[in-house]
């Protein structure tokens, strides 16, 4: 059997051919007695076929496990509208490289799917402690391993949608005690022509107003003097009027954008309501915009309409391994933010995904409330 360094030798390598991000991050190869302080934490465990690598609804929630060879299932029991847990449908196919245990670890809520092996399986796992040693031994592979933890996640959810309209819960239009007529403006029929992100130029005074934004955010866990005037010359001003565009569905992306002032709405294509963004929320899920075209670039997935005047900072993908490099410590809270800010994205579509597969086993009447909307969702998959 192959040491534990050797294991992940073979899954950083893997790491670095994903992107240039990761491969600034990993810089590798590493040091031989690096490698063996790394390894050092990290468990090495096997797997046979039918083996179990997690229970869904585990409390066992302190790990995340990387797949380095080996296939999986992930098997979700959806639950029928008088609250029975039904048969468990599968939700996804596990392959070398994805992750395991994300969502549990970062919600710190119970496991939300069983993944059973389809082949033999050789993995990795690491906690959160182990993580944060990790950190002071290799800040970069740290980073990197947390960036791909979220950058899978993201890749999870584009692999279980299969009804676009259906992969986010419909939510409240959010309202703020400015400009609510604002906050409850009609979708306006959207183009790219209609962004209007405003940068303030570059200089002293904005630096230093960059760096009280970034002090001031509630949404990550850095303290503020980690956030020094090197990292703030890596962000940029954004302002935004309001009823204009923040982000549009399609555009093409490499930034993540903060809300620090002004309340915003995702809306789809069709203009209806998927979720509200106040600069003042306490959840990443709240303030971060283009979190997954910044993990994985390409298409913006949602549109982001300003409510209210909004003010945003922005660090595009590329900063990413100079701000590893300036505060790693920072760095990693702001990738634990973007996967928690997608982690409830996956939850939601594995578990709707679950009650589709059932709906198409059996009687959707005990899986949906009988009413116009499902009725007609169900309809339009012909699984009945």
């Amino acid at each position: 059997m192959e040491s534990t360094s050797t294991r992940l030798s073979l899954l950083l390598t893997a790491l670095s051919e994903r992107d240039s991000i990761q491969q600034a991050l990993l810089e590798l190869p590493l040091p031989a007695d690096q490698l063996e302080r790394a390894a050092a934490l990290f468990q090495a465990p096997d797997y046979l076929v039918d083996d179990v690598l997690v229970e869904e609804s585990s409390q066992d929630v302190d790990t995340i496990m990387f797949l380095v060879d080996g296939k999986a299932d992930a098997l979700v029991r959806p639950t029928t509208v008088d609250g029975r847990p039904g048969e468990p449908q599968v939700v996804g196919h596990l392959e070398p490289l994805d992750v395991i245990g994300e969502i549990g670890l970062v919600m710190r809520s119970p496991r939300t799917a069983t993944v059973k092996a389809t082949t033999s399986v050789q993995a990795l796992t690491i906690d959160l402690d182990s993580l944060a040693q990790l950190l002071q031994i290799h800040p970069g592979l740290a980073n990197a391993l947390v960036r791909w933890c979220a950058q899978n996640a993201a890749e999870k959810i584009g692999r279980t949608r299969w009804m676009h309209d259906e992969a986010y819960p419909i939510g409240m239009e959010v309202k703020g005690d400015q400009d609510l007529g604002a906050a409850q403006m009609p979708a306006p029929d959207f183009a790219l022509a209609d962004i209007e992100r405003r940068y303030v130029s570059k200089s002293a005074k904005t630096t230093a107003l960059i760096r009280t934004r970034l002090q001031a955010l509630r949404c990550f866990e850095w303290e503020k003097e980690e956030v020094t005037e090197e990292v703030a010359k890596l962000f940029a001003l954004v302002k935004v009027p309001s009823r204009r565009g923040i982000l549009a569905e399609g555009e093409l992306g490499e930034s993540l954008l903060i809300m620090s002032k002004g309340i915003a709405n995702i809306r789809k294509r069709d203009g209806e309501l998927v979720h509200g963004w106040v600069a003042s929320h306490l959840r990443p899920v709240h303030t971060l915009l283009g979190e997954v075209a910044f993990l994985n670039p390409g298409a913006r997935t949602g549109t982001v309409l300003a409510a209210t005047a909004c003010e945003l900072l922005e660090i595009e993908i590329g900063a990413v391994p100079a701000l590893v490099a300036c505060a790693p410590r920072l760095a990693q809270h702001l990738h634990l933010g973007l996967l928690r800010a997608v982690c409830p994205k996956l939850a939601e579509t594995s578990a709707y995904r679950a009650t589709v597969e059932a709906v198409a086993q059996g009687d959707w009447e005990q899986w949906f409330v009988e009413d116009d909307y499902y009725t007609s969702k169900l309809k339009a998959l012909d699984l009945k």
